[in-house]
């Protein structure tokens, strides 16, 4: 006969603080460069019967996409007056190169609990805006904005 073990809740037994050394290198030109090239990119999430969980990204030319990375609500880090009173709920994204065009697939969760996914192409920030902005729009996919945008259109 087998005995059975009660269920124990996993529990943290070590923890091992990471510390950084104090900067001593210079960034170099490259990193400088591709570093002022990153803009943050949000998400507005206008329809209420779905909740993003996920999202993944290709830049043109690339064969592959990237890895999957969650997406969490973001509790008011928007700046741009055009946008801070939207209606939806705001996601952060990540941080993305301006001036590229690049094709975002975002994992939703339905009210149905089915897993989709909705693809949004050819989003690019203009170099000279400060983040980004794609909408969740109320009819259904996802709208990209490069621009000043149009709550109109969605």
């Amino acid at each position: 006969m087998i005995a059975k073990k009660s269920y124990a809740a996993p529990r943290l037994v070590t923890q091992r603080p990471v510390v950084f050394d104090d900067p001593r290198d210079e960034v170099s030109p490259e990193d400088l460069t591709a570093t002022e090239r990153l803009r943050p990119l949000y998400l507005l999430n206008r329809r209420t019967d779905l909740k993003p969980l996920a999202s993944r990204f290709a830049i043109q030319g690339d064969r592959r996409r990237g890895n999957w990375q969650k997406v969490l609500l973001d509790r008011g880090t928007v700046q741009e007056s055009e946008w801070q009173d939207a209606e939806g709920e705001w996601y952060f994204l990540c941080y993305v190169p301006h001036s590229s065009d690049l094709t975002i697939e975002l994992q939703t969760l339905g009210p149905d609990a089915k897993t989709r996914i909705a693809i949004a192409s050819e989003v690019s920030i203009p170099a000279e805006r400060k983040l980004g902005l794609v909408v969740l729009s109320k009819r259904g996919g996802v709208a990209p904005f490069a621009a000043k945008p149009n709550w109109g259109i969605a």
